[in-house]
C-alpha cells in the first residue's frame, strides 16, 4: 500500500476484525450448509480425482451425488449420462475451491478462509477511505457488518453466494479508488473478481452493475479523465465477464474427459412454467401438436413448482430429476425454443410474473434458509460427506440437532432494518451540502454502485432463479457498509476542507 501502515498493527486489525466476524458461525456450532453443498463437493472431488490430486472412488458419490452401488454395464452407463446431463448445473471453479479446502481442514476450514477474505477486503476499503484513521473506519466497518448484516452468516455458508458481495466490493475498489492502491493490489483484486465472476453466474450481472453505475459517475465528474474512467469500467466489466469463458472451458474440457458431452438442466425453462406463461403456452402447443415438445409427455402434471419440476424425485409433479438420460436430453435440448415461444405468446404475463418475483426478493426478511440446515441431514446421501463436518454423526442420527443455534428472526428483521435505515441515512449524507470535492465525487460512484449491485441481483435472481431470500439477504449487508463508507468519505472531505483553510488563513496572516 501507499500508505505508510505498520504492517503488525494492520495484521493484527485484520486478524481482531476476522474473529468479530466468526462469532456468529461459531455462535450457531456448525458450518451451514445446503442441499446443493453436496453437488458442490462432489462436483470438485471428481475435478480433483482427473487432476490426480485423489484417488478413484474416494468421493464415494457420482456426478448427481448419489451413493455409487455395483450395477449392470447398462446401468451404469445410463447413470453416467444422467449425471453429464447435470454436470454443467454447478461452477467447477467454486466446486474444486471449496472440496480443496474443505479435505484439508474440513468445513470449518473453509469458513476461517472466508472470514480472512472479507476481512481483508473490508481493511482494503477503509485504508484507502480513510488511511490517516484508518483503524477508526476499520473498526466501524468491523462493528456494523458483525451486529447489523448477513456478513457473518454467509462467512459460515457452504455455498457461492458470500462471493456475490465481496466481488462487489472488489469491484468498489478498483473502480473508485485505483490510484490509492499498490500495483499487485490491483492485480490479485482482478483475480479475485474472476473468480466470483467463475463461482456462479449470477454475480457477473451485479458486479457489472457495479461498474457501470458508479463509472457513470466518475464519467460525468468533468475534473476527472474521462478515458481513464471509461477504461476502468470497461476492464472491470471485462474481468467480470470471464464467467462464460470459464463455463466454455468446463464443458469443452469436462466433455473431452468424461467422453460425453456436459449438460445444465433445463433451469428456465422450470422458472417459466412455475410463473405460469409456460403452463399456458404448453396447454395450447400440446393441444395443437401432442409431438411438438417432449415437455407435452407431462402436460398434466402440476408444473407449478421448479424446484419439483427439477429435483423431485418419486414425485407425481417431478420431471427431470426421475426421468431417463434420453427424456433428460430432449427437455434440455428444447428448452430454448419452449421459452422463446412461452414468452412471445405471453410477454405481459411473463413481465408481470417477473416483477412480483423481484418485489417479493426485495421485501422478504428471512435467514433460516441459510441457518437452519436441518433438512440436509434428511438426505441419506449427504452421510458420504460428513467426514468434511467433525460431530455431523449427531446430526444425521437426529436432525432436529443441527437446527439453527441462533434467532433468525431477529437476524432477519435487524439486517432489514439495518439495510433500510442505511439506505436512507446514505442518501441524506450525499444530499447534504458537499463542495466539489475529489472525496464527495468518490462517495456518490461508491454509494450508487452499490445500490445498482444490489438492485441488479434482485432482478436477475428474482426473475431467473426465483424468489428464494438468501439471493437477496447475501448482498444487503453492503448496506451498512456503505452507510459507513459514505460517512468516512464525508468526514474525510471536510477535515481536508478545514485543513485548506487553516493553511489559507496563516498564509494571509504572514502576508
Amino acid at each position: 500500500m501507499r500508505f505508510n501502515v505498520s504492517r503488525r498493527v494492520r495484521l493484527t486489525r485484520i486478524a481482531l476484525g476476522m474473529l468479530v466476524l466468526l462469532i456468529l458461525p461459531f455462535a450457531n456450532g456448525k458450518p451451514a450448509l445446503f442441499a446443493d453443498t453436496k453437488a458442490y463437493i462432489v462436483l470438485g472431488g471428481t475435478i480433483a480425482e482427473k487432476l490426480g490430486l485423489t484417488h478413484a472412488g474416494q468421493g464415494e458419490s457420482d456426478l448427481m451425488g448419489e451413493t455409487q452401488t455395483p450395477m449392470t454395464a447398462d446401468a451404469s452407463q445410463e447413470r453416467m449420462h444422467r449425471a453429464l446431463s447435470v454436470a454443467a448445473a454447478r461452477s467447477p471453479y467454486y466446486s474444486f475451491y471449496l472440496f480443496l479446502l474443505a479435505t484439508i481442514g474440513t468445513f470449518w476450514l473453509v469458513i476461517v478462509v472466508q472470514a480472512l477474505v472479507a476481512a481483508l477486503l473490508v481493511d482494503l476499503l477503509a485504508t484507502v477511505i480513510a488511511p490517516e484513521r484508518v483503524n477508526l473506519v476499520y473498526g466501524s466497518f468491523i462493528v456494523a457488518l458483525a451486529a447489523f448484516s448477513t456478513l457473518p452468516l454467509y462467512i459460515g455458508y457452504m455455498m457461492p453466494d458470500l462471493f456475490t458481495g465481496l466481488g462487489i466490493v472488489a469491484v468498489l475498489l478498483l473502480l473508485v479508488f485505483p490510484d490509492r492502491l499498490s500495483r499487485w493490489t490491483c492485480i490479485w483484486l482482478g483475480l479475485f473478481i474472476a473468480f466470483c465472476s467463475l463461482a456462479h453466474s449470477t454475480h457477473i450481472i451485479s458486479m457489472s452493475a457495479a461498474a457501470i453505475a458508479g463509472g457513470a459517475v466518475l464519467l460525468m465528474a468533468s475534473r476527472l479523465d474521462r478515458r481513464q474512467a471509461s477504461v476502468r469500467v470497461t476492464a472491470l466489466i471485462a474481468i467480470a465477464c470471464i464467467g462464460p469463458f470459464g463455463a466454455f472451458v468446463y464443458v469443452t474440457a469436462g466433455s473431452v474427459v468424461m467422453k460425453g458431452a456436459i449438460h445444465r438442466p433445463p433451469f428456465l425453462m422450470a422458472r417459466v412454467l412455475e410463473d405460469g406463461p409456460g403452463r399456458s403456452y404448453l396447454a395450447v402447443a400440446c393441444a395443437a401438436d401432442e409431438n411438438s415438445y417432449e415437455l407435452c409427455r407431462y402436460k398434466d402434471r402440476d408444473l407449478s413448482d421448479s424446484q419439483a419440476f427439477l429435483w423431485a424425485k418419486g414425485s407425481p409433479n417431478g420431471v427431470f430429476a426421475s426421468a431417463d438420460s434420453k427424456t433428460r436430453l430432449k427437455l434440455i435440448a428444447e428448452e430454448q425454443r419452449f421459452i422463446l415461444s412461452a414468452v412471445t405468446h405471453y410477454p405481459l404475463d411473463q413481465l408481470q410474473a417477473s416483477l412480483r418475483n423481484i418485489g417479493l426478493l426485495l421485501l422478504t426478511t428471512q435467514v433460516d434458509d441459510v441457518t437452519d440446515t436441518s433438512a440436509v441431514f434428511r438426505d441419506p446421501e449427504f452421510s458420504s460427506l460428513g467426514r468434511l463436518f467433525p460431530g455431523s454423526d449427531r446430526c444425521f442420527a437426529d436432525p432436529a440437532a443441527c437446527s439453527s443455534q441462533l434467532p433468525d428472526i431477529a437476524i432477519a428483521w435487524i439486517d432489514s432494518f439495518a439495510a433500510i435505515a442505511s439506505l436512507i441515512l446514505t442518501i441524506g449524507i450525499l444530499a447534504g451540502s458537499w463542495r466539489d470535492t475529489d472525496d464527495q465525487r468518490r462517495a456518490v460512484a461508491f454509494a450508487l454502485a452499490i445500490f445498482a449491485a444490489v438492485l441488479a441481483n434482485a432482478v436477475i435472481c428474482g426473475a431467473v432463479s426465483g424468489p428464494f431470500p438468501r439471493y437477496e439477504t447475501r448482498v444487503t449487508w453492503l448496506m451498512p457498509l456503505c452507510l459507513v463508507g459514505v460517512f468516512a468519505l464525508r468526514r474525510r472531505a471536510s477535515f481536508a476542507i478545514e485543513q485548506t483553510g487553516e493553511i489559507a488563513g496563516e498564509a494571509r496572516a504572514r502576508a
